[in-house]
Order: C-alpha cells, then structure tokens, then sequence
C-alpha cells in the first residue's frame, strides 16, 4: 500500500505493476463519511498501527484473475466492520446498502470471507441479486 500527500490532500492506493490510475486513489475518511485530507490528521486515523496493520491484512484484496492488488474504499471498510459486528454481537443477519458500482460485491464478499474464518459462525450464506 502506498499513501502520497501533499500535507492539504492525502490518498492511499495499492501497489500494482500496471499503470497508476487516479481511479484507483482514495481518500480516507471517518464513520461519517467525512474526508480526512491533511497528512496530520490522516496519520492520525489511518497510520496508527492497528489500523494500518488492518488495512493491510484485512481489507487489501487479490484479485488473481486481473492479477491486481485491491484497496478497500473506507466506506466499504466500515460496512464490512458493521456487518461482522452485527453477525458476532448479535447473531442477526445484515445487508450492505450501497449504490450502483459502489462495490456492493466486494463489500459482501470480504465480509463473508472473514465471517467465515471465525470458529463460532456455523453457517454462511453470500447470495447476489
């Protein structure tokens, strides 16, 4: 993962052999959705060590099939965070809300895959419409 900032505007993106696409940079933000710019405050949420070690094992992504690696978007970061909290605190199910190419699939996904590392989830379902 790399993060660039000019100290006013920062981003992360994932490492890949192919060509940077600006696309592909994100800005981090809080719960709220509010953007988190400055370099200062970034580091402040984003670099603290359990966070960044979390990004980093969590919600990075290989798609083998494009052989590309995937950053997570934070709102996808915390709907994932959302949705395990409600499958293992309170054994409901959960859906993820978001528009059209938001990333809705993968969003799903990483939540089924580390809902399912779990010893005490006995069964999962992932179903797409």
């Amino acid at each position: 993962m790399f993060i660039i900032s000019n100290g006013v505007e920062t981003r992360y993106f994932s490492n890949n052999d192919s060509e940077l696409l600006k696309s592909h940079m994100f800005y981090w933000s809080d719960k709220q959705n509010n953007r988190i710019n400055t370099l200062q405050s970034f580091a402040e949420s984003f670099m603290r060590p359990c966070q960044l070690a979390k990004m980093i094992s969590r919600y990075m992504i290989i798609n083998e099939t494009d052989r590309i690696l995937m950053a997570m978007r934070p709102y996808q970061v915390y709907a994932v965070e959302s949705l395990i909290q409600q499958a293992t605190e309170t054994g409901n199910n959960g859906y993820v809300w978001h528009t059209t190419g938001s990333g809705k699939t993968l969003t799903s996904f990483k939540a089924s895959q580390i809902l399912s590392q779990q010893d005490d989830i006995k069964k999962l379902s992932f179903w797409l419409t």
